[in-house]
């Protein structure tokens, strides 16, 4: 199986329960949204999937906001919330827009899905114009999480070993195949053109009958997450806003 096709599998089956979705993600998402500190009047959407983010920020802004995926379902129900989508892979050289053509460029939690991610990082700066903002937020393998993981002889969280799903048995696969901690993610950016201008942490939001966990428990791990994500390099996500 070629790796797009596994992504769009995953994606389709994983990552676009879009109720579960917004729950455990909203947090970061409405956070990466208060970083833009512009008025962008043309934005792309990377990974749009459901088209919830998208809907978000053009209704925020009154903006004209494309959205690119992989999944068709995805890409269907971002149409029908007013984004102007298209389909296609990341992994292609170039991407189908015009130099310079974008205000505002979103990404969030799809880098690590990416093989090539020097192309993706130039091919943004590319689509993006001066002064325009990208903003892109990544798990973090330096997370409080991992640091315990790897302590105790564990795999950490969010890094598959194996692209075939039925090869996993105690992990669940998530299609990452890149990882960052601040320091790689800030370093990839400012080498292809980019001024690093916020860089924050954030958390995910647990949900008791998604984790089969007490209700109380949950409440306590969402407690800690959200107090560790102010510490930078020991929360669950990176997030980084950088300006052409």
């Amino acid at each position: 199986m070629k790796i797009s096709e596994h992504n769009k599998e995953l994606y389709e089956r994983e990552f676009y329960n879009y109720k579960t979705y917004h729950k455990v993600h909203g947090d970061k998402i409405k956070k990466m949204i208060r970083l833009v500190s512009s008025s962008p009047k043309k934005i792309l959407d990377i990974g749009c999937g459901d088209g919830w983010t998208g809907k978000l920020l053009k209704d925020e802004y009154k903006a004209e906001v494309h959205g690119v995926d992989i999944a068709e379902k995805a890409l269907k129900s971002a149409k029908k919330k007013g984004l102007k989508t298209k389909k296609f892979d990341l992994a292609k050289s170039k991407w189908p827009y015009k130099d310079d053509y974008f205000d505002l460029i979103i990404a969030g939690d799809i880098i690590e899905h990416v093989y090539d991610t020097e192309n993706f990082v130039k091919e943004c700066h590319r689509i993006l114009k001066k002064g325009g903002e990208l903003i892109i937020s990544t798990p973090n393998i330096n997370s409080y999480q991992n640091r315990f993981l790897v302590l105790i002889g564990k795999m950490p969280l969010w890094i598959d070993y194996a692209p075939n799903l039925k090869s996993y048995k105690h992990y669940k696969t998530t299609g990452h195949v890149r990882v960052f901690n601040k320091k790689t993610l800030t370093r990839l950016l400012e080498t292809y053109g980019f001024k690093v201008d916020k860089l924050t942490g954030a958390g995910l939001v647990g949900d008791a009958e998604l984790m089969n966990l007490p209700k109380t428990v949950v409440k306590i791990g969402n407690k800690i997450e959200k107090f560790l994500s102010h510490f930078t390099s020991i929360a669950s996500l990176l997030i980084i806003k950088v300006v052409k």
